[in-house]
């Protein structure tokens, strides 16, 4: 799929990461997109070095053979030791930071969510720079999160050497 404007072509890879190349000089730009029935967010890089990826997702409660499936144990414990009111925003940001990660990573969920762990993350108020664990691999991600209008949770993430993440973790793009 591609879509032209005067400078730029949008297209999307193998694995369906959307990328921007500007022409003339066929710079490659980072490109990510989450919605949900309420709110649309595009996020682009224009660092060749930084990879981008977003999330927006409506705050529900999670059933727990779900939460058993698609998160790891360290960060069900850590969702537990939050009171009721508080832990279905905290589960959802655990999901929009996985999905923004492996968005950022290029490969969408061909990485289970289980093998992602981002209970160091998770608790950062409003963002920053942490670690995400990718079967026990440590990576470093620049954050930025907020909820919206009290049921939505938003997630940026910006990831450097993506190339050389997918090929430690076995993978390449």
């Amino acid at each position: 799929d591609t879509v032209t404007t005067n400078d730029y072509y949008l297209y999307k890879d193998t694995y369906g990461k959307p990328w921007l190349v500007r022409m003339p000089d066929l710079e490659i730009v980072s490109v990510s997109i989450s919605h949900t029935q309420t709110f649309l967010f595009v996020g682009i890089s224009m660092s060749s070095s930084l990879d981008i990826g977003v999330d927006v997702e409506k705050i529900r409660d999670y059933k727990e053979e779900l939460m058993e499936s698609l998160y790891t144990e360290k960060e069900r414990l850590l969702f537990g030791s939050y009171s009721q009111d508080a832990v279905a925003m905290l589960i959802t940001k655990a999901w929009c930071i996985k999905e923004s990660v492996v968005k950022a990573l290029g490969c969408g969920f061909r990485i289970h969510p289980k093998r992602i762990d981002v209970s160091e993350v998770t608790q950062l108020s409003a963002g920053g720079v942490g670690s995400v664990f990718i079967d026990e691999k440590k990576i470093q991600v620049s954050l930025c999160h907020f909820e919206i209008q009290g049921d939505h949770v938003f997630v940026g993430c910006l990831l450097q050497n993506a190339t050389e993440i997918q090929e430690s973790l076995g993978f390449s793009l």
